[in-house]
């Protein structure tokens, strides 16, 4: 895997329902409309990120 890029979490809300937010470079503007996969990681710590 190769880093891209790092990126707060952010916040969309719809409906009264809220949705998590990711924003990527504008190099990878063509990604727009197609669908992603999203991999859980480990933390440096050896931890699971607190959400």
């Amino acid at each position: 895997m190769q880093l891209i890029g790092k990126s707060k979490i952010g916040k969309l809300s719809a409906k009264g329902i809220d949705y998590p937010q990711l924003r990527l470079p504008k190099l990878y503007f063509d990604a727009v409309g197609k669908t992603a996969c999203i991999y859980e990681t480990d933390t440096k710590e050896g931890k699971r990120p607190s959400l």
